[in-house]
């Protein structure tokens, strides 16, 4: 699934997705394995997979004051190179 794909889909919800295909230092081709409204469930979920993994909330951000960035590490990167 495409990463707009999932946005759309999980919007407001926290997704930890399985990285299939990278592009350009992106995620571009990810399998959702895990959504929840809870940050802390995700997370707790990833510490499940040995995989790449990415962790990220679907959709923008509503509350005024905050933002979010996601940093895709270069660890990523290297894996999927091998």
């Amino acid at each position: 699934m495409k990463l707009d794909e999932v946005n759309k889909k999980y919007a407001g919800e926290w997704v930890v997705a399985k990285v299939l295909k990278m592009e350009k230092g992106q995620p571009e081709e990810l399998e959702v394995v895990f959504h929840s409204k809870k940050r802390a469930e995700a997370y707790k979920k990833q510490m499940e997979f040995n995989e790449i993994i990415a962790v990220f909330y679907a959709g923008e951000v509503e509350e005024e004051g905050y933002a979010v960035a996601f940093l895709w590490l270069d660890m990523i990167l290297e894996k999927i190179k091998g």
